[in-house]
């Protein structure tokens, strides 16, 4: 409420103020007698119930915005995405457990400087953080559905199980070593089998394909 009068105090004025602007006409009236005028609270403040009416209208509005935006994530999670993010989570396993692999040679290679190995310890550690990153990169590329993501995983699965057999063939120099090749040829196939058949399925690859036409 703001109170106005002149030096005379002929005229005073009450205004009330709702959010900084005067209430309106609705919110005063106008006394005469004595040559004095008032203007000041007339009753129910219609503009007030509007504004609040407007607010709860607002937050209507705000809340169905939430639901339809909750609907659209749901509908964009489709079971090609579903299937992407599942191999995203064994790409990821592949990476730290490679990162993993290189911080431990490293670890040996300082505590055992003149541990006599088939592989260099320095060697394990440089090829465990170059795929240990590599794959990170494709599980980056994997959960944003970018274009390249898909055909960088694939090439960096692909030549990562390369890299795999050429150290057993160079460097398994033990019976017991060579007589884990069946197993790690099973899990070779199987990773194999996994990443190019889920990322060369049609719906897959229409999902990247459109969310490369989306990006500007």
């Amino acid at each position: 409420m703001k109170t106005l009068s002149s030096e005379n105090g002929s005229v005073t004025l009450h205004v009330r103020l709702h959010g900084g602007r005067p209430s309106g006409p609705s919110g005063c009236h106008a006394a005469a007698g004595g040559g004095k005028a008032e203007v000041g609270d007339g009753g129910p403040d219609d503009a007030s119930l509007r504004g609040s009416g407007r607010l709860r209208t607002l937050g209507t509005r705000g809340t169905v915005r939430e639901d339809r935006a909750r609907v659209v994530k749901r509908r964009d999670l489709t079971r090609p995405r579903r299937w992407v993010i599942a191999l995203s989570v064994l790409v990821l396993a592949l990476g730290l457990a490679n990162l993993v692999r290189a911080g431990m040679a490293l670890r040996y290679d300082a505590l055992l400087p003149g541990l006599p190995l088939t592989v260099p310890l320095v060697y394990l550690a440089v090829m465990g953080c170059f795929w240990g990153l590599a794959f990170l990169a494709c599980v980056w590329g994997l959960v944003r559905f970018r274009p390249w993501g898909r055909w960088f995983t694939l090439a960096t699965v692909t030549l990562y199980e390369v890299h795999v057999w050429v150290n057993h063939l160079l460097f398994d120099a033990s019976d017991y070593a060579r007589q884990t090749w069946p197993r790690d040829l099973l899990l070779t196939l199987l990773l194999l089998a996994l990443a190019w058949g889920l990322l060369n399925l049609r719906s897959v690859r229409e999902t990247f394909e459109r969310k490369g036409e989306e990006l500007p």
